[in-house]
């Protein structure tokens, strides 16, 4: 008879880890993708919000963010210095 409460036990115990984790992972899902969204720009915030993609990483960056070069009179854009100054530096070795 110790031995059926005993299993009972944890057997209660057993779903209710479950469940805890299971809501657990949920809630962390909803807080990601909550997060995510606040952090996405939209047109209305983001004033121009056209997206553009840097020559150099690959990066998806707002154009109004855009670091600016002019290499052999075309006009590049780059989210950041670090991006252009490697972007020059390579040009500069080839």
């Amino acid at each position: 008879m110790v031995i059926v409460r005993l299993l009972l036990w944890l057997l209660i115990f057993y779903v209710f880890f479950r469940l805890a984790r299971f809501v657990g992972r949920t809630l962390a899902t909803i807080r990601v993708l909550n997060q995510s969204a606040r952090s996405t720009p939209t047109r209305s915030s983001a004033g121009d919000g056209h997206l553009i993609k840097d020559p150099q990483c690959g990066t998806y960056f707002l154009e109004s963010e855009a670091v600016h070069a002019v290499i052999d009179g075309r006009e590049y854009r780059f989210c950041c210095e670090k991006c252009r100054d490697a972007f020059l530096q390579e040009r500069r070795k080839a």
